[in-house]
């Protein structure tokens, strides 16, 4: 699960892309400047979709082995 919700994110690249000030907003936030700095590049990169949540695939083992067959052969 995420620590931040994707509008929080959004709240803090927008406010970050207006007004600059990265220590300013990690401490109005209580965030780090890391934080700050990855999720503007990757909105800056990717846009909005950057900053949801990724939802990841689960595979059966018997789709697992059919793949493993098909990339031997």
């Amino acid at each position: 699960m995420s620590k931040y919700s994707p509008q929080f994110k959004l709240k803090v690249v927008k406010d970050y892309l207006k007004s600059g000030g990265q220590r300013w907003l990690a401490h109005l936030y209580e965030i780090n400047t890391s934080d700050i700095r990855k999720w503007t590049l990757s909105y800056q990169s990717n846009g909005l979709s950057s900053l949801k949540k990724r939802v990841y695939q689960h595979h059966t083992p018997e789709f697992k082995k059919s793949v493993i067959q098909y990339v031997k052969v």
